[in-house]
């Protein structure tokens, strides 16, 4: 049998070490030199507090080593300190960190960095990540705010997502992590030796509104030898009650189908026909084929390769381009003279005269845009939405700001705050995901071997219940095939569970894909969960599909289903990865439910699909 790690991250490699801590009645998770999950009870404060190291890039910066680690985790305090050496390219600089947590519940998480050499950065310091999900339409309470408006107190964390930031240059903000859950558990963040704002990283579909407290550097040049100090502190306010929430975090996840949900249907789903990855291959095509999609991505550029492979999956195209010119709409009138189905134009550099241009070229399509990588490309977006285009449409990547495994499947709810917010700016039109991807815009050590993996599976199959409840139109999920893809092709770099066959093999989100396609059009119903980060569901009238968002095995209970005696069931996860890497889907088996109620237990990353009976 592979090996689980293979399995989940399509390589082999030394998994960090997660200490559990508490202070008090908080509790947390110990690594990568961070906070994770801090919580009261089943109420989760802070998703995270770490700290972030931004070269002149943007991108981060890891320690590239560690020493002196110190780790003293009582049954109600918690200590620990070391000393982290980050270096890459022209980047050199050390920092020393700090946690203390007391029986109070109070955190303090300090550090202190030093420059080693000279070098560019916007920002270093200390971050503190909030739950959307929990903090939305929340109100809190700042000091120190300097806003255009003035001083004020009070703010909110809006459910639609701003463009700019929410606050700046605080010193403490204090709010309730879960009102409508946990009413007067107020917390308080303060924050010294920093400029701290607060932004929405939900732009870049992310799920969280982050607090960034940057070190007093001389920004954007640091000068060798300069030190600063910060500390971020978690507080509860007396007389709030928060700390009296002593409760342990339950054991399994309860989950709840409810009602149908207005215009909440199972988009249409594709997959990206890239033009760096060449044409497929005669298995590779009849593998898309047996997916069942209702499009492929393409570029009008590669229009001989976009029919052929149209032809062979009878597929419809989802074609782009990137303006009004008269090569653009040459390639798309010979698509159409090949009889193939165009599903929709999709204009990259889309405003009121491109979009007029193309609309005078009578070609009689669905004519949208502007296609950009992600939701934070706001000033492209509401040129669109100004120009009236029949749809709407934009990119989403998980890989924004951090790029571990956790980071990637907590943010498969990302695209949710991003859709209701376009649908409120745009009722009027149709809303399309141009592309669902790993690719991370900073210049990351590529191929993401996590494609191969069950991780993958997991986060689309995430995105696909966001899509689906916010009535998204179509959505186009990873490449065909390649290294973005969903068909394995043998590469420079090894992905040690498939390179020793020469058969065609599939990742395991192509399964999900294509169980998914076959519920394409289905209306989906509410599905409530008592642990987000741990697992949720996606609910048609006949099919629930459960996702395990951790990458470990979980406990889970799904209630509300209409008097359903048994359900048949087909698990993408560790127990079947070896048996469907040939296509064939998973084998199904029958479980009986327990008084209308379906109880299992989800493997690590794990999607199912259980058909009600």
């Amino acid at each position: 049998m592979t090996d689980q790690d293979i399995m989940l991250f399509g390589i082999e490699r030394e998994a960090p070490e997660v200490v559990p801590g508490r202070a008090g009645p908080v509790s947390f998770e110990f690594t990568d030199l961070m906070l994770r999950h801090v919580r009261i009870g089943d109420v989760e404060i802070a998703r995270r507090v770490y700290f972030g190291l931004r070269p002149a890039d943007w991108d981060v910066v890891y320690p590239i080593e560690v020493r002196d680690m110190k780790v003293d985790a009582k049954s109600r305090t918690f200590k620990a300190s070391w000393t982290a050496h980050c270096k890459r390219h022209d980047t050199d600089y050390e920092w020393s960190g700090k946690i203390v947590g007391k029986s109070d519940g109070t955190i303090a998480f300090s550090a202190a960095g030093t420059v080693l050499d000279a070098f560019q950065s916007p920002r270093i310091g200390l971050n503190v990540l909030l739950a959307g999900d929990h903090c939305a339409g929340a109100m809190f309470e700042a000091t120190g705010v300097q806003m255009s408006q003035g001083p004020i107190r009070y703010h909110e964390f809006t459910r639609k997502i701003p463009r700019t930031q929410i606050v700046s240059e605080i010193d403490s903000i204090r709010f309730c992590p879960a009102a409508g859950v946990a009413p007067g558990m107020d917390t308080t963040w303060s924050f010294t030796g920093s400029n701290t704002d607060v932004e929405d990283q939900r732009n870049w579909a992310e799920s969280t509104y982050k607090i960034f407290a940057a070190l007093k550097h001389t920004y954007p040049d640091l000068p060798a030898g300069q030190k600063c100090e910060q500390t971020v502190t978690l507080s509860f306010p007396r007389g709030t009650g928060g700390t009296r929430n002593r409760k342990r975090p339950s054991s399994n996840v309860k989950l709840k189908v409810g009602g149908r949900i207005k215009d909440g249907a199972v988009p249409c789903l594709g997959v990206d026909l890239h033009p760096d990855d060449g044409a497929l291959s005669d298995d590779e095509l009849k593998l898309v084929a047996a997916m069942g999609l209702e499009h492929l991505r393409v570029r009008a550029t590669d229009a001989d390769n976009a029919i052929a492979a149209a032809k062979a999956t009878n597929c419809a195209l989802g074609v782009i381009v990137d303006d009004a010119s008269d090569a653009s709409i040459d390639a798309v009138r010979k698509i159409q003279a090949s009889g193939v189905k165009i599903a929709g134009l999709d204009c990259v550099n889309l405003d009121a005269e491109s979009l007029a241009a193309l609309r005078a070229a009578d070609l009689e399509l669905m004519i949208g845009g502007p296609a950009v990588r992600d939701f934070g490309h706001r000033p492209a977006l509401r040129t669109a939405i100004d120009a009236g285009p029949d749809f709407l449409s934009w990119g989403v990547q998980p890989n924004h700001h951090q790029d571990d495994d956790q980071t990637y499947l907590e943010n498969s709810r990302g695209v949710k705050a991003q859709i209701e917010t376009a649908n409120y700016y745009y009722p009027e039109g149709k809303l399309v995901i141009s592309g669902v991807d790993f690719e991370a815009t900073y210049p990351r050590p590529r191929p993401d071997a996590r494609q191969a993996g069950l991780l993958a599976a997991a986060y689309a199959a995430g995105v696909i219940k966001c899509v689906a409840e916010g009535g998204v139109a179509a959505a186009t999920f990873y490449r065909a095939a390649g290294t973005h893809g969903v068909i394995h092709r043998k590469i420079e770099h090894p992905l040690p569970a498939y390179d020793g066959d020469d058969a065609p093999q599939v990742y395991p989100a192509y399964h999900v894909l294509k169980l998914a396609a076959a519920l394409q059009g289905e209306t989906v119903r509410e599905v409530s969960t008592t642990d987000v980060v741990r697992a949720e569901a996606m609910a048609t009238d006949s099919i629930v599909m459960l996702v395990n968002k951790s990458t470990q095995p979980q406990d889970v209970e799904v209630s509300g289903l209409r008097g359903a005696t048994g359900a048949s069931v087909r698990t993408i996860g560790t127990s079947t990865f070896d048996a469907i890497r040939n296509g064939a889907p998973p084998a199904a088996q029958d479980v009986w439910l327990e008084r209308s109620r379906l109880v299992m237990t989800l493997e690590p990353c794990a999607v199912v699909f259980a058909e009600l009976k």
